[in-house]
């Protein structure tokens, strides 16, 4: 009886032990909420109403597919941004782009918002492995913006792109913060 406890106890830990969300998932999934939150506060301050729900929600893919479809971006991946940061853009491609939309996004990209919920998930919720992509890619974007010049074409900007692993940059969130960039640069 006594054996058959301790085996119950022993699965019992065990699956218990399995269910644990990794660290990794967890700082994901608190990014996502606080870019949401912040976007979703954006959108609702600074357009009309009538403005279509899907286009200010979906805005950067809207501007990501408006990119691959002129030639810009070749490929939603960390390789084609690098070498759509190198790319020169006007402000004709950028009004293009509004009138398809039907509306100037401008306050829809805004620059470091989506920046700022990492030191949220640091100072709040003390989420930061030293060791973990996140915490090399903020101190390489640090050093972007200590640098002063925002330049887009800057080795510091592309060094910070670097960092994110490729199959993390395939979300949205973690490429919302260059199209901003791009937009606000260019525009």
């Amino acid at each position: 009886m006594k054996i058959l406890f301790q085996t119950c106890i022993l699965i019992l830990i065990t699956s218990c032990g399995s269910l644990m969300i990794p660290p990794d998932l967890v700082f994901e999934q608190k990014f996502n909420e606080c870019t949401n939150e912040k976007y979703i506060q954006l959108a609702g301050r600074t357009l009309p109403k009538d403005t279509l729900l899907y286009k200010k929600t979906h805005i950067h893919n809207l501007l990501e597919n408006k990119l691959i479809v002129d030639g810009f971006l070749e490929e939603i991946s960390k390789k084609g941004y690098l070498n759509l940061l190198v790319k020169s853009m006007t402000t004709e491609f950028f009004h293009g782009f509004e009138n398809e939309i039907g509306f100037d996004p401008y306050f829809l990209f805004p620059e470091n918002a989506f920046i700022s919920c990492y030191s949220i998930l640091d100072d709040k919720l003390n989420l930061f492995d030293e060791n973990s992509w996140q915490f090399r890619f903020v101190h390489a974007y640090n050093q972007y913006e200590a640098h002063g010049d925002m330049d887009i074409k800057s080795p510091y900007l592309k060094a910070a792109l670097e960092k994110i692993p490729e199959i993390k940059f395939q979300n949205i969130i973690y490429r919302k913060l260059f199209l901003d960039l791009i937009y606000k640069y260019y525009n």
